[in-house]
């Protein structure tokens, strides 16, 4: 796969209305496995290297679930690629020592993702659409044992799973899920609710730019060393139903009373904007989405669908931007090179089409 078709490519969870779907965009269950005998790939030398890759990439291919697959080695890949990967969700953003022997196979809709020899030797992440952190797992739990039937796994009696990472340690496992909760950082919520997760051993961190506390925030498993599935299921599926309780008391209070007007206008000046700007930036064009996506959540009748609204959330990142400013027909481009003033100008033609259509 060429990372153009990647960054084109639109992730299942945004066509699908999941459970709780107003508040919560997806759910992603990550297994970290390492391979017993061979060294962490931080330590790991070029031949060990390339030998798991190779290995753990034949073994991925033969999976149900990843068949159509597009596979993406970093060896090939520069810096902005990985960039890439990282503003989907697919990858961390801080990058492996050894990024010329990594390797990354997603499945055409994203639900299944593989990175080899990041962190660990393979990393496994699960995506689905809402809140559905055990149908999530579940099928994580699936696709590791057939591929631990076919890879001898690193694994100790008295730690579990080993990983390069301690604190991975295990289970290897940690559930995520991505929430937008507009209406709690609008009424000065946010951050009370925000530091009680930490009550129900689960973490937070903001979702690219917006400030301490945003509107689009990701929770996931805190301290996971030493805690089995079940507990960590019960800790995300309790943060996450505690932020959508609040977020839903947030939203009826700014959508009733003398408060729904100047909401509504928001939701409608932001459609307003995105429809008709020739210049945006990539701050303004979430701020504008999550207010679209906060008046279709409270029922407004606006002239954008929310899958639509999401695909532009997904689609509008930086590189995501820049990979799509190849001139037709031209061969050698840098996207790396595209300036800041002129994403912007291609990030709001975009948008206008897109809401157009």
């Amino acid at each position: 796969m060429r990372i153009e078709a990647l960054a084109a490519q639109i992730p299942a969870w945004i066509s699908q209305n999941g459970p709780e779907g107003d508040c919560v965009l997806w759910t992603r269950a990550r297994l970290r496995r390492n391979l017993a005998g061979q060294p962490f790939p931080a330590r790991a030398v070029p031949a060990e290297l390339r030998r798991a890759r190779e290995l753990i990439l034949k073994k991925l291919s033969v999976r149900p679930e990843m068949r159509g697959s597009g596979k993406i080695r970093l060896d090939i890949a520069g810096a902005f690629e990985q960039r890439l990967l990282a503003e989907r969700g697919l990858a961390a953003e801080d990058f492996p020592a050894q990024p010329r022997f990594c390797a990354a196979a997603v499945s055409p809709g994203e639900e299944v993702c593989a990175l080899v020899n990041w962190r660990d030797a393979l990393s496994l992440s699960f995506t689905g659409a809402g809140l559905c952190a055990r149908a999530t797992l579940e099928a994580a739990a699936r696709f590791d044992a057939a591929m631990g039937a076919a890879l001898d796994y690193a694994w100790d009696r008295n730690f579990g799973w080993l990983s390069s990472s301690p604190e991975n340690a295990g289970t290897g496992l940690q559930l995520s899920a991505l929430l937008h909760i507009p209406c709690l950082a609008r009424s000065g919520r946010a951050e009370g609710a925000l530091k009680n997760l930490s009550n129900l051993r689960a973490g937070w961190k903001a979702d690219g730019p917006g400030g301490i506390f945003p509107d689009f925030c990701e929770i996931f498993t805190a301290c996971p060393f030493g805690s089995g599935e079940e507990a960590m299921l019960e800790n995300i599926s309790s943060a996450a139903h505690f932020l959508i309780t609040a977020e839903r008391q947030a939203r009826d209070w700014l959508f009733s009373g003398p408060r729904a007007v100047s909401s509504e206008d928001e939701a409608w000046r932001a459609c307003g904007l995105l429809g008709n700007a020739r210049v945006i930036s990539y701050e303004e064009a979430r701020g504008r989405i999550s207010a679209v996506l906060m008046g279709l959540a409270a029922g407004l009748p606006l002239p954008v669908r929310r899958e639509a609204a999401l695909k532009l959330f997904a689609l509008c990142r930086p590189a995501h931007i820049a990979q799509g400013c190849r001139p037709p027909g031209k061969r050698k481009f840098n996207p790396a090179a595209v300036t800041a003033a002129e994403r912007d100008i291609r990030r709001a033609a975009i948008i206008r089409a897109a809401l157009k259509a």
